[in-house]
């Protein structure tokens, strides 16, 4: 067979992906569906891609060479983006990997005989709806709290807390002991803190007549704020659940904290066990209530 005939094939196969990974790459936005849907058609269309090519093509180059030229269009614009600004494109990682594993798939399809090419075929099907149902979240998780489900092993506080009430009295871990205690960490001018108030609300409104669970609001004084602007912005907003301002500006970094709104539990026994959103902690919070009683 000619050699332009396979220069050509391999030409094709990688423009094709590249034009795939740049029609496929504005259904990130809130408008194309986002993350999950970019990911889950991406995952699709990279499979038929590579179904296609491999089956048109195979007959006079070797497939391996056709894979390598899909993966090269689907990566050669992202890589040099994602070396120079690695973290802040770690939320979408998942992403280009089940676009790359969905040309896997293809290439396996076409390559192995049936039925045992359905295997890998299915293997990433699933692991595309595990995707969709839990695993973004998960991902997501991970990135805003340093871990995929919020639980951590049992640990010492890291600093000592102390924060001032609405009455200016000194709020500290001392009265923390043998409570359990949910800690809400916020600032004023966080707009996504106060779409979690509700939660917030909720678990104070299930617990504020028990002696051994405590839930507090921690505030994160930032330049902004007025005197008492912490405890007016919440009274305002129609909550009455219990707020308190550090004393050290620095505390919530201090505790590990990256992403607000975060919120913490902490066991009878003073040691942190949760760190992550507020709707995995009431949970914990519940559990361990109830093995309290």
């Amino acid at each position: 067979m000619s050699p332009t005939l396979r220069v050509i094939a391999i030409a094709g196969a990688f423009l094709a992906s590249l034009v795939l990974m740049l029609l496929v790459s504005p259904l990130r936005s809130k408008q194309g569906g986002g993350l999950l849907v970019s990911s889950s058609i991406g995952f699709l269309a990279y499979f038929f891609l590579s179904c296609f090519i491999l089956s048109k093509c195979s007959a006079f180059i070797s497939r391996r060479w056709l894979l390598g030229s899909l993966l090269l269009g689907l990566w050669i614009l992202q890589t040099p983006v994602r070396v120079f600004d690695f973290e802040g494109t770690l939320i979408s990682l998942p992403e280009v990997l089940m676009h790359t594993l969905g040309t896997i798939c293809g290439y396996l399809f076409v390559s192995l005989r049936s039925p045992l090419n359905l295997v890998p075929t299915i293997l990433g099907g699933t692991l595309v709806l595990f995707m969709l149902h839990s695993g973004w979240g998960l991902w997501i998780h991970k990135l805003n709290y340093g871990t995929f489900t919020g639980l951590v092993v049992a640990e010492k506080m890291p600093t000592e807390f102390v924060a001032i009430d609405e009455k200016g009295n000194l709020k500290t871990d001392e009265s923390f002991r043998g409570k359990i205690v949910l800690l809400d960490f916020w600032y004023t001018t966080c707009g996504a803190c106060f779409i979690k108030f509700p939660h917030v609300q909720s678990v104070y409104q299930k617990y504020k007549k028990n002696p051994f669970v405590e839930i507090l609001a921690v505030n994160k004084p930032i330049e902004e704020d007025g005197p008492n602007q912490a405890f007016e912005v919440v009274k305002n907003a129609g909550y009455s659940f219990p707020v308190v301002i550090v004393k050290d500006e620095e505390m919530p970094e201090k505790w590990g904290v990256k992403f607000y709104p975060t919120t913490f539990v902490i066991n009878q026994n003073g040691l942190v066990v949760f760190r992550g959103d507020i709707e995995k902690a009431i949970g914990l919070v519940d559990e361990l209530s109830a093995v309290g009683r």
